[in-house]
């Protein structure tokens, strides 16, 4: 028997699925009742001329209609089974396509869940995904979230929508008055409107990343960076813009530590070291900490060449394999994250270098030619 995905989360995404049950249109008739006989003539009543034979022409009557009765019973009948026949079929028909469904669908999540368990990036990217987007919201809230997975460092880079300044009502209160019978609005004052808003997008990014935290029962998540962003309208050219309202980047032990119930959410995301924007509501952009394009999938194994070079190498004898090793051997003992990418057309190479430090978070690119070192 296979086993079931173990996973709460797992078990909470996949859909149950009901087959139902086979009504039937119509009940089965009962046959008709035996034929009824009235009783002979007795005492007077046979001294009355011509009782026999009225008597008689009557039985004669309810034979000739109880053998109807039979004949119409038996085409009702064959008419229902007929229906019942094709509606058993439809039924069949129905219960199989929704058992291949389920089936389909647990195959799917078996497959995730051995994907996720085997620390698959984009299986890892996928789940996070998917914890961010069930979170349940007020009208309002985009819930839209890109996430990138770094394995070697163990770090995700999320980019999660916020709610514009629009999500804070212009109304403060509402007022019944039942001598006009009519309702007055008492207008919330725009200061108070970009206070609340700057304190729901700090509120929104505390519990995202509560959420990741939380949800990372297989301890694939070290360190992650959010970046806060809210999509407007660019009235200057007509078009969409992106603008990130809010950047901050920590680790899981850091972020456990802290007393989410009494925090206050503005003080809270200082003490992380979050970038905010000066005035939310005007769209004021910080620089995000890491971006998502920065998250190259392509990095691959450097090669060692630190180890075996000496003080009397020549650099300008080292192969561009070899100096490209170098590079990243040097920056490796720097603190750096060093990863190799493969070589681009015309025998360029490229070295990129990700420092993990919170403090000085960067990335450096070095390219260099194949026939000239840069």
């Amino acid at each position: 028997m296979r086993d079931p995905p173990t996973d709460r989360f797992l078990c909470y995404i996949a859909e149950k699925y009901a087959y139902g049950m086979l009504t039937q249109s119509s009940s089965i008739e009962p046959s008709p009742p035996p034929p009824f006989f009235p009783p002979k003539p007795s005492g007077l009543q046979k001294l009355v001329p011509g009782a026999r034979e009225r008597h008689a022409q009557e039985v004669l009557r309810l034979q000739e209609r109880h053998r109807n009765q039979i004949t119409e019973h038996a085409e009702r009948e064959q008419r229902r089974q007929y229906s019942l026949a094709g509606a058993r079929s439809d039924h069949e028909k129905k219960v199989d396509a929704q058992r291949r469904k389920v089936e389909e669908q647990h195959a799917e999540i078996d497959a995730f869940h051995r994907d996720l368990k085997s620390g698959s990036p984009s299986a890892i990217t996928n789940y996070f995904t998917l914890v961010l987007t069930s979170s349940e919201y007020p009208e309002g809230f985009p819930q839209q979230a890109k996430v990138a997975y770094i394995p070697e460092s163990k770090q995700a880079i999320v980019e999660y929508d916020l709610p514009s300044l629009d999500v804070i009502p212009a109304v403060s209160t509402y007022k019944y008055l039942k001598t006009k019978d009519a309702i007055t609005e008492s207008a919330r004052s725009l200061a108070q409107r970009k206070t609340l808003y700057a304190s729901v997008l700090s509120q929104v990014v505390l519990r995202t990343l509560y959420e990741l935290f939380k949800a990372d029962r297989m301890g694939y998540l070290e360190t992650t960076v959010l970046n806060g962003y809210v999509e407007s309208l660019d009235k200057g050219t007509g078009h969409t813009m992106r603008t990130c309202l809010v950047t901050v980047r920590t680790n899981q032990d850091t972020f456990n530590k802290l007393n989410l119930k009494l925090v206050e959410p503005e003080a809270c995301l200082k003490v992380l070291n979050a970038s905010i924007s000066k005035s939310p509501s005007e769209l004021a952009p910080v620089r995000p900490v890491m971006e998502l394009n920065m998250v190259d999938p392509r990095f691959i194994e450097s090669t060692d060449i630190l180890s075996t070079l000496d003080q009397r190498v020549n650099l300008m004898e080292l192969t561009p394999n070899e100096f490209e090793g170098l590079i990243t051997n040097l920056f490796q003992k720097w603190a750096w994250k060093p990863g190799k990418r493969r070589p681009h057309a015309m025998g360029a190479l490229t070295v990129s270098l990700l420092t993990h430090d919170p403090f000085s978070a960067a990335r450096l690119l070095y390219r260099q030619n194949a026939t000239k070192i840069r």
